[in-house]
C-alpha cells in the first residue's frame, strides 16, 4: 500500500496499525451501496471461476482477513508481554513466544498470497488480481502501465466482460477456453442430433420388420418345413451313401507266407537282385503320408515335401470329389462348433482319440536322403499341419499290411483264402490266421506280409485283379472292392461331406 494515501491525522508508528488505518480509511471512503455492490461482483467471480470446495473454503479465510478489531490488539499486547519476559528468561519464553506467535498467525494470517495459497491452490492465478485489488492491495504502477488490460478497463475500451484479469495471459486463456468451450458444446449438440436421427430410424426398421415378420408368419412356417425337409432327405442320403461306400460285415485276417526267397533282404542271387530290385529301391525312397484334407492335390504335397528332397512320384488314396459339397461357410462353421460344445462328455473323448482323414498319399523320392529327412522323428510322431490336418510321416518299411475293403457278397473267407493264394502263386500263399471262422462271409479284410517288398508285389497283382473286377462289376451290385495300405476309418464318410472336418 502506497504511503502517501495515508491521512496525517492517522499515522501510526506501528506498522501494522498503519495497515490498518489505512484500509480503514480506503474502506470508509465508499458508500453501503458501493461495497454492497463490490461484495457482489467479487462473490460472482469468485463463484464462477473456482470450484465450489475452494469458493468455500476462501470465504471462511476472508472473514478472518478482513476482522480487524479486538483480535489485533490482543496480539499487539502479547507481543509486548514477551518483550518483557524475554529479558527474565530468554530460553524458555523465546521457545514459547514461536509457538504461540505461530498458531496465531496460521489463524489470523492476512497475507493474501498466503490465504490464497491454501484455500484455493491450483486456481490462485484465476482470482490473485481480482482479489488483490478488491482488499486495497497495492499493485505496482509500473505494472499496472504495461499491464493492457487494466488499461484498457480504465479507459472503457473494453467491454467488462472481456477483462477477467490484470495479467493479459490470462485473459487470452480465458478467451481461448471460452471459444473451445463453444466449439464442445456445438459439437456435442451435433453428436446428439445425429444419435437422435439414428435412433429414429432404428425405430422405423425396427417397425417395419415386425410388420414383416406379422405379415409373413405363414411364410415363415412355410420355410421351417421346407429347411427341415431338405435336413431330412440329407439324412436319408448320406445313409444311403454309407450303404453303398463300406459294406458291413465280419473282418477276417489273413497272413502271408513266403515261398521262395525272392522277396527276402537276406537274398544274394543275382536272379532275386534283378527281381527284386524295384521294390528295395522303393522301399529306402517311400513314405507313406496319412491324414490329409480331402481335397488335397498333387501339387499340394510336392510343394510342401519337395523341401526334404527331389520327389519322383506322388500317389493319393481315397480321394471322393464326388461326395465333396465343398468349402464350408462361415455360417456353417459356427453351427459345427455349436454342435461340438453341446456334445459335452463325448466330444471331449472323441477329441482324445487321435482323428484321421480317410485320404493318404504315398510318396517316392528320388534318393534315399530325402526319405530319411521325410521320415525324422519330428514327423513321424507329430506330423506335418496341412491345413489344420496333422498329417504324419510312415516309414515303407512299417507298412506291411494290405486293406482288403467291400468284400463281393458270398464269398467265405476259404473263397477268399484259396483265391488270394492263387493269385500271388508262385512267390506266397496266404492262409487265414488261426482262431478265424473258416465259413463266415467277411465284409474285409487285412493281409499281414513279412516285409514292405512282399507286400508291395501283392499290391501290385492284387491291384491289377481288381481293375478288371470293376469294369465287369455292374453298379447295382453294390460298393467295389478296394485295395489299401491303410484302413479306411469308420467315419470317413463324415470326412468325406464335410460333417466332420478339423476346422472346428
Amino acid at each position: 500500500v502506497a504511503n502517501s494515501a495515508i491521512p496525517a491525522d492517522t499515522a501510526d508508528p506501528s506498522p501494522k496499525r498503519s495497515r490498518i488505518n489505512i484500509l480503514r480509511a480506503r474502506h470508509a471512503g465508499k458508500t453501503p451501496e458501493e461495497l454492497q455492490r463490490e461484495a457482489e461482483v467479487i462473490a460472482q467471480l469468485l463463484a464462477d471461476r473456482l470450484p465450489s470446495v475452494s469458493f468455500e473454503r476462501l470465504l471462511d479465510q476472508l472473514e478472518l482477513y478482513v476482522y480487524v478489531d479486538g483480535q489485533d490488539e490482543n496480539v499487539l499486547k502479547q507481543s509486548e508481554d514477551n518483550e518483557i519476559l524475554k529479558e527474565n528468561n530468554k530460553a524458555e519464553v523465546l521457545n514459547a513466544s514461536k509457538t504461540k506467535t505461530r498458531k496465531k498467525k496460521k489463524k489470523t494470517s492476512r497475507i493474501l498470497p498466503t490465504i490464497l495459497r491454501s484455500s484455493v491452490k491450483d486456481h490462485m492465478h484465476l482470482v490473485a488480481a481480482d482479489m488483490a485489488e478488491f482488499l486495497y492491495v497495492g499493485i505496482p504502477e509500473l505494472v499496472r502501465e504495461k499491464d493492457s488490460a487494466s488499461a484498457a478497463a480504465e479507459m472503457g475500451s473494453k467491454r467488462k466482460k472481456d477483462v477477467h484479469s490484470f495479467d493479459d495471459r490470462m485473459n487470452t486463456a480465458w478467451v481461448e477456453w471460452t471459444k473451445t468451450r463453444d466449439e464442445v458444446a456445438s459439437a456435442f449438440m451435433e453428436v446428439q442430433h445425429v444419435m437422435v436421427a439414428v435412433e429414429n430410424l432404428w425405430r422405423k426398421e425396427a417397425a417395419r420388420r415386425m410388420e414383416e415378420a406379422n405379415g409373413d408368419e405363414e411364410d415363415g412356417v412355410e420355410s421351417l418345413f421346407a429347411s427341415l425337409k431338405i435336413e431330412t432327405e440329407q439324412q436319408e442320403l448320406i445313409q444311403n451313401l454309407q450303404a453303398t461306400i463300406k459294406r458291413k460285415g465280419p473282418h477276417a485276417i489273413f497272413d502271408a507266407m513266403l515261398l521262395n526267397d525272392r522277396f527276402s533282404t537276406a537274398s544274394t542271387s543275382v536272379a532275386a537282385d534283378e527281381a527284386n530290385g524295384s521294390c528295395a529301391a522303393q522301399t529306402d525312397r517311400t513314405v507313406l503320408v496319412d491324414c490329409l484334407p480331402i481335397d488335397v492335390t498333387e501339387s499340394e504335397i510336392r510343394e510342401l515335401y519337395c523341401r526334404c528332397g527331389p520327389i519322383e512320384s506322388i500317389r493319393l488314396f481315397n480321394l471322393r470329389p464326388d461326395l465333396d459339397p465343398g468349402p464350408p461357410s462361415p455360417a456353417q462353421l459356427m453351427k459345427q462348433r455349436k454342435k461340438r460344445r453341446r456334445a459335452g462328455a463325448k466330444q471331449l473323448k472323441r477329441r482324445a482319440e487321435r482323428k484321421r482323414s480317410p485320404v493318404y498319399a504315398m510318396v517316392t523320392f528320388e534318393s534315399e536322403e530325402g526319405c530319411k529327412v521325410a521320415s525324422i522323428d519330428q514327423l513321424r510322431i507329430f506330423g506335418m499341419v496341412i491345413r489344420r490336418h496333422p498329417a504324419r510321416s510312415i516309414c515303407a518299411r512299417e507298412a506291411t499290411t494290405l486293406h482288403l475293403e467291400n468284400i463281393p457278397k458270398g464269398l467265405y473267407s476259404l473263397d477268399l483264402e484259396q483265391k488270394l493264394s492263387r493269385a500271388l502263386h508262385p512267390d506266397m500263399y496266404i492262409g487265414l490266421d488261426v482262431g478265424q471262422n473258416d465259413y463266415a462271409k467277411p465284409a474285409s479284410c487285412e493281409i499281414r506280409f513279412p516285409n514292405f517288398e512282399a507286400a508291395f508285389r501283392a499290391y501290385t497283382v492284387l491291384e491289377g485283379l481288381l481293375s478288371t473286377l470293376h469294369e465287369n462289376q455292374a453298379t447295382d451290385e453294390g460298393p467295389h472292392c478296394d485295395l489299401h495300405w491303410m484302413k479306411t476309418p469308420a467315419d470317413s464318410l463324415g470326412y468325406w461331406t464335410r460333417q466332420l472336418s478339423f476346422d472346428v
